[in-house]
């Protein structure tokens, strides 16, 4: 019988109703997902409760590493960032928790995110998170948290619910 790390994985589909989909490929060494929103905003700055509620629901969040092109840390970056970005790094700490959770002493994984909306649709984030297929179990349950937090963070946007209510006229 073939071990677990040796199957192929089918590339997963998730979405989130109305607000994005998660095509999730799992390859040996990391994880492709591509995010798609389905909404108009792509920037925490629309989401203007997004520290708080990261504050609340996640606080440990905010000591992570953020590398990126201005050099602040994330505490000042996730108020003005790509949502894709900000889901990468949620799923990126959740993925530590759960190892923290089982038993582990130390969890570190590592993430980017990356878009061209010139080849791209808008909206659209590439995102490759350093998550071997035989994780696949800690990343799915990552998954569903990072998706969970997420759907609360954009449910907060005004124009969000706006657009929403005109989109089931």
């Amino acid at each position: 019988m073939p071990r677990l790390s040796t199957l192929p994985v089918p590339i997963q589909r998730l979405a989130a109703e109305n607000l994005y989909t998660l095509s999730i490929d799992y390859h040996r060494k990391w994880t492709d997902i591509t995010m798609c929103l389905l909404i108009p905003q792509i920037s925490t700055a629309d989401f203007p409760m997004t520290y708080e509620l990261l504050k609340l629901y996640l606080p440990s969040i905010f000591r992570c590493t953020c590398y990126n092109d201005d050099h602040v840390p994330f505490a000042q970056e996730v108020t003005q960032t790509e949502l894709g970005h900000l889901f990468e790094h949620i799923l990126l700490e959740y993925l530590c928790m759960i190892k923290l959770e089982n038993g582990l002493d130390q969890a570190e994984y590592e993430g980017r995110t990356d878009w061209n909306w010139i080849r791209d649709p808008r909206g659209t984030f590439h995102i490759v998170i350093q998550a071997k297929s035989e994780e696949i179990i800690v990343l799915q349950e990552a998954l569903n948290r990072t998706m969970k937090l997420m759907n609360v963070i954009l449910s907060t946007s005004s124009s969000l619910k706006t657009s929403m209510a005109f989109s089931k006229t």
